[in-house]
């Protein structure tokens, strides 16, 4: 009998196991990107949130104003003074705002600031510590304003918040305002 043309069982099952590793690859790999992209999308959160409140530090700072009977109090904790940059209200309305330090929900540490009632905080990933320091006339950094002792102004001439990192290896950062 003459034999007909087509595939047999066996060749039609070596197709399918190909097959079923291939797409068994092809689901790996996308399980692994997947994972990549939500890795990579959580290390830009970080920073997008790393740089708004860095943004936001600094137009706070940068908006003190030392007005009689609002004076500006600070420690490493945190600070507290009248801003004409406030984070939510009308921005050249002086509103009272304090800033300081807290601990996060994931074991880090956060900066919280209070305007009108309101909190906000800023979660810094990878943050071990934050301490608030406050540069006087003479170019001495100072752990609280007013300083305990001598002449000083109402106001720092800046004030630098040192975010130690988890790893001690990779050193603290420095943000000046």
């Amino acid at each position: 009998m003459p034999r007909t043309r087509g595939f047999t069982l066996l060749e039609m099952l070596v197709v399918l196991v190909m097959a079923g590793l291939a797409l068994m690859l092809a689901v790996q790999a996308v399980g692994q990107y997947q994972r990549a992209q939500a890795s990579v999308l959580q290390v830009e959160r970080a920073g997008r949130e790393y740089r708004l409140g860095e943004a936001w530090l600094r137009s706070a700072v940068g908006g003190l104003q030392a007005l009689e009977g609002t004076g500006f109090e600070g420690d490493a904790e945190g600070f507290r003074g009248l801003t004409l940059a406030p984070l939510m209200a009308p921005q050249g309305v002086g509103v009272e705002q304090a800033w300081r330090r807290v601990f996060a929900t994931d074991g880090g540490w956060a900066l919280a600031v209070t305007e009108e009632g309101r909190d906000y905080v800023i979660v810094l990933r990878e943050a071990g510590g934050l301490r608030f320091s406050y540069l006087d006339a003479d170019g001495a950094w100072q752990p609280q304003w007013p300083p305990a002792l001598g002449e000083h102004a109402m106001l720092p001439e800046a004030v630098m918040l040192q975010i130690d990192a988890l790893d001690p290896a990779a050193g603290p950062r420095v943000l000046v305002a």
